[in-house]
């Protein structure tokens, strides 16, 4: 029985979610539409487990993570409800946590399986023609993932 907490991770991550809305007057014309595009994503975590047996490793994880969020909005609507008008970059922070499962398959391979949840709140885009109009939104980025690990000698 044994409480392993020497695993760091590093990550980066050049993936692109894409978000997008639009909104239609009554006819079916779109009046608004926006979209907001997480560009690439970094991530700092440690994590803490339990050794259950020899070689199976249930671990949780807790870090923090920061990326960048594109935003792109057009509004032809004078009373709009949600689109800032222009095209705009963020920077994003927060916090990740998240909970896994590895296994060694021999003293240096392993295969491993977890899920991490990513916080990011206030992100806030300013309309590029009126800068007292802005948006807020919060990022919840869920992932699952699952692969081999190779380890290093130290």
């Amino acid at each position: 029985m044994a409480i392993d907490s020497s695993f760091q991770t590093i990550q980066l991550d050049l993936t692109k979610p894409i978000i997008s809305e639009s909104l239609a007057d009554a006819n079916g014309n779109v009046t608004q539409r926006y979209s907001n595009k997480l560009r690439w994503l970094w991530g700092l975590t440690g994590r803490a487990g339990y050794i259950f047996n020899h070689g199976t490793i249930g671990y949780g994880r807790i870090g923090i993570v920061g990326g960048q969020v594109s935003h792109k909005g057009t509004s032809s609507d004078a009373a709009r409800s949600f689109a800032v008008n222009g095209s705009s970059n963020s920077y994003a922070l927060g916090i990740r946590v998240g909970a896994g499962i590895e296994t060694f398959i021999t003293d240096r391979l392993a295969v491993r399986g977890d899920y991490i949840v990513d916080y990011m709140p206030g992100i806030k885009f300013k309309d590029n023609t009126n800068t007292a109009l802005y948006e807020k939104i919060t990022l919840v980025n869920n992932e699952f993932n699952l692969g081999l690990v190779w380890y290093l000698d130290p």
